[in-house]
Parts: C-alpha cells; structure tokens; sequence
C-alpha cells in the first residue's frame, strides 16, 4: 500500500534571527534557494505546540514530534543525507542534557498563525504560518502570553538587543495587536489540529514497531 504523505496546512515557517545585525523572523524560498527576513508581522494565534529542534555538524538538523502537552514525551529525529531515524525518545527533562550536547537541541514553541498581514509580499494576509521560537526568542514569547492572554492579535515589528560577556544578540518584541482575521480561523484551526493528529499517529505507528525507542527515556 502507498504511504500517505500529510501534508502541513502552514505555507511558511518562521525562525527568529537573533544575531547583532539581524533580529527579525526568516523564511526559506525554496525556489531561490535563500533565506528571506521578515521585517514585521501580525497574526492571530491558532495552536501551539512544543517540539525540540536543533542542528550539529556531526549530525545535521533534529526535529521531535509537535506536542501539544509541553509534558509529552519527544521523539527527537535526525535528518541528513542518510535518511531519517528516531535517536532518542523521552520527556525534555529526561532527554535534555544529550539533546543540547550531542545534537544541539532546543526546546521549540511551534505557534500555528493566521496571518493578518506581512511586510513581505509573499506571505498573503489570511495564511497560516508556522512560527517557531526558541532561544533568545522562547522567553519573549512566553512573557507575552503570561501578560497578553487576551490578545486579539500578536505582532513582531522590532527586536531588543542584549549582550552577554562578548556575545550581542537580538530578542524579538512581541505586542497585543486589534487586527481582525482574513480568514475563517476557526475552520483553520481545525485544520492544523487535524494535521497534528495525524502527525502523531503516523508517529505513534512508527515507534510501535521500534518498542525500544517507544518505551525508553534514552
């Protein structure tokens, strides 16, 4: 039988850029092949998940399930040119220490939008995007919705900068916004929580024949 392929709903994925001369959000084109900045955005908040994410040069990029629950267990994956396979399987706190050190791994916040609208041209008001924050970027966010919860919209038009020791970076500046939907987020929402389901089940069929990855923390 053919295997399905599920499709992601989200048409971008945003990272946050945090060095001393950048501080925005970028995309990648996969057509031209580069990393387009993103001087200011604003969107309206359909999900959230909590994945780990990271890259190495031994290992080239990682990527676990998105949970919904920040508790679930993570089944960090590594991607490169031999494939995909499942190297460690546990909660954050189980698996943290290896995932940072072996194959620089963060925690990740993955925030499903809507967007309201984009400095960039590209990204049509009414898409939804997938934003990912960690870093320098995680604890903004986080602050932001311990003080916003009622939000209507979210926006990012600016960074903050920071320096420690010899080290300067930038920090994105999340603001409640009163921007309306271009779209029908709620059939949007559903859409993106129907694609983390089925992400996960996919998942959860691929650990059953792995057992030992399933039920291991390490």
């Amino acid at each position: 039988m053919e295997e399905k392929y599920i499709v992601n709903p989200a048409k971008f994925t945003l990272k946050w850029a945090g060095g001393k001369d950048t501080g925005k959000f970028r995309y990648y084109d996969n057509e031209k092949k580069e990393k387009v900045f993103v001087d200011g955005i604003e969107f309206v908040k359909l999900e959230e998940a909590h994945s780990i994410s990271g890259y190495s040069n031994q290992f080239g990029t990682c990527f676990s399930n998105e949970e919904q629950d920040h508790n679930a267990p993570k089944h960090v994956q590594i991607f490169n040119e031999g494939g995909s396979e499942v190297v460690l399987s546990g909660t954050w706190k189980d698996i943290k220490y290896e995932a940072q050190g072996k194959y620089g791994a963060k925690f990740t916040s993955v925030i499903y939008a809507s967007t309201i609208n984009c400095t960039n041209s590209e990204i049509e008001d009414g898409s939804i995007v997938r934003v990912l924050v960690k870093g320098c970027s995680l604890s903004p966010w986080i602050e932001f919705g311990k003080s916003h919860k009622g939000a209507k919209s979210v926006k990012c038009t600016g960074a903050k900068d920071h320096k420690t020791g010899d080290i300067q970076f930038r920090s994105p500046v999340f603001e409640a916004g009163e921007g309306s939907p271009k779209a029908d987020v709620n059939a949007q929402r559903e859409e993106v929580r129907n694609f983390l389901s089925e992400k996960k089940a996919e998942l959860d069929a691929k650990l059953a024949q792995e057992p030992e990855l399933a039920e291991s923390p390490f």
